[in-house]
């Protein structure tokens, strides 16, 4: 599971209950050289508390679902606390450091306690994402569907319309065709009873 702390993902560490970072997680956050977290702890150790501020951790001593074995080193791997965090980056005082301070104290390291969505499993974001993905891209094919068939009626129809059209004035002219014929048909007829008359 990782959080997502200015940008960058961090994997959320637990240990004894508690959100741990390691001197890693805490250069890479704060953009640091490799090395500048561990050497403010060992520059000031005498002020950190075991098992308040920090643990030494073995790989004995965790469980798979806490850390992951591969970070534990034999020696022993130091993990601290929110107060210890706080007190290593007490000399970052740059806009960054303020930054990314606030985020993993009000994020990461609060994150239990406010019950919140951070640390969700990153796989079954993927799995939502995927299939969400999925049913948008059937209503895409859908609608893609739906746009031809509406396209094809709109075609007919605008065909239906000419051919009405065509059909109306044909209609029209064979009207005025048999009108007329019918007329200088009557005008015969009366003109041949006028001359039986004569």
């Amino acid at each position: 599971m990782y959080e997502l702390i200015n940008e960058k993902f961090i994997e959320i560490k637990e240990y004894k209950g508690q959100r741990v970072v390691t001197f890693k997680d805490i250069d890479t956050l704060h953009q640091r050289p490799t090395g500048t977290a561990s050497r403010n702890f060992k520059a000031n150790r005498q002020h950190f508390i075991e098992g308040v501020d920090f643990f030494i951790v073995k790989p004995a001593d965790i469980q798979i679902d806490e850390i992951r074995l591969s970070e534990i080193n034999n020696r022993g791997t130091i993990l601290l606390t929110e107060s210890g965090y706080l007190m290593v980056v007490k000399s970052f005082t740059d806009d960054l450091a303020w930054k990314v301070q606030r985020q993993l104290v009000n994020t990461y390291f609060r994150a239990k306690q406010q019950n919140n969505y951070s640390g969700i499993d990153q796989k079954v974001i993927i799995m939502a994402v995927k299939e969400l993905y999925e049913k948008n891209c059937e209503l895409n094919y859908k609608i893609d569907q739906l746009n031809n068939q509406i396209n094809k009626l709109n075609k007919e129809n605008r065909e239906l319309n000419k051919n009405n059209r065509e059909f109306t004035a044909i209609i029209k002219i064979l009207c005025e065709k048999i009108c007329g014929l019918y007329e200088k048909k009557q005008f015969r007829k009366s003109k041949s009873k006028k001359h039986t008359l004569i």
